[in-house]
């Protein structure tokens, strides 16, 4: 899209994205606390993978990956919201990357 302009992929593939983003946003908290992350954010107590095992990092790095990938994935909706003309998905994607 940024190269040639052609937004017929994000047209096919937004509702996905947004579903995704929906699941997160249901999920991520709860999933953090599963694995062994305090809510005062002190360190994290177990020795689990994260939320995800397609890349492995410290055990004290996984929670800022994680967070840092939650907002990444919320701003990207906003952008492919804001191509496309979709307003709710506009502002729910920058309200959920700005809360995290």
């Amino acid at each position: 899209m940024q190269h040639y302009g052609d937004i017929e992929l994000l047209k096919r593939t937004v509702e996905k994205h947004t579903k995704w983003l929906g699941f997160l946003h249901k999920h991520f908290d709860k999933g953090m606390l599963k694995k062994g992350y305090h809510e005062e954010l002190e360190g994290y107590y177990k020795s689990g993978s994260g939320l995800g095992d397609w890349l492995g990092f410290r055990q004290r790095d996984t929670w800022l990956t994680h967070q840092g990938f939650y907002m990444a994935s919320a701003r990207s909706i906003a952008y492919i919201s804001q191509k496309l003309g979709i307003d709710n998905g506009l502002s729910a994607a920058l309200e959920i990357s700005n809360t995290v």
